[in-house]
């Protein structure tokens, strides 16, 4: 007998699962960037098609973002997840205190070499056409606190910055839209990096906690404007 060469094909329940990932990476890359909006009620019929997949990857993919918090049952049903400020401070806390964690951490342990990566990552901003491109630029601009996270060496840190990401990308694309302050994270990132590459621990902590706190601010405007 001839031994089999090559990895195995993968199984039904393999592919149902690598299918349910893509769906799951869709639905949330459409929340993150308002193509589905905040109280849109989702029907897995509906997603299915968008989607073109049957409704099984779906109903898991919706399933994991409720436990997210991207999504909120109202009976039956599932809706896109609208946050209160009283949610969006209680979070943004929690994302003040790690973050800075992460910047003293950061200055500690990463390299010139890694630190100065960072800077490459922040000329990239005006490359994006936000008319059509905004979803993209969003991940790209919390890419730069995701990579702070991973150069403080400490795993369970990242791991749960990465967590708070997820939802608070939600947030920002919210007010980022609305208010038109890409300019202004940008000149926020902009001298966080600079403290970062000085290791000024001092000043690149005081900075992070002023860019994360003027995301309540603003969500408390946008929120009054509406009308919520």
């Amino acid at each position: 007998m001839t031994a089999s060469s090559g990895a195995a094909a993968p199984n039904g329940e393999e592919r149902q699962q690598s299918r349910s990932e893509q769906v799951y990476q869709l639905l949330r890359a459409d929340i993150g960037s308002l193509r589905l909006e905040a109280n849109l009620a989702l029907r897995e019929g509906d997603l299915s098609e968008r989607y073109n997949t049957s409704r099984t990857p779906v109903r898991e993919a919706m399933r994991r973002l409720e436990q997210e918090g991207f999504l909120e049952k109202r009976g039956r049903q599932l809706y896109v997840r609208e946050f209160t400020i009283e949610q969006v401070q209680d979070l943004y806390e929690i994302r003040e205190g790690l973050e800075k964690m992460a910047v003293r951490l950061t200055i500690e342990r990463a390299t010139d070499k890694e630190l100065h990566e960072l800077g490459r990552q922040l000329e990239q901003y005006e490359t994006f056409d936000l008319s059509r491109d905004y979803g993209a630029f969003s991940d790209y601009a919390n890419q730069f606190h995701r990579s702070i996270a991973w150069l403080s060496r400490n795993r369970p840190l990242a791991e749960k910055l990465e967590e708070i990401h997820d939802q608070a990308v939600v947030i920002s694309s919210r007010w980022m839209i609305e208010n038109e302050s890409i300019r202004e994270a940008f000149r926020e990132h902009s001298q966080i990096l600079r403290a970062i590459l000085e290791r000024d621990v001092v000043v690149a902590e005081a900075l992070m906690r002023s860019h994360i706190r003027s995301v309540i601010i603003l969500y408390r405007q946008s929120q009054s404007a509406s009308g919520s």
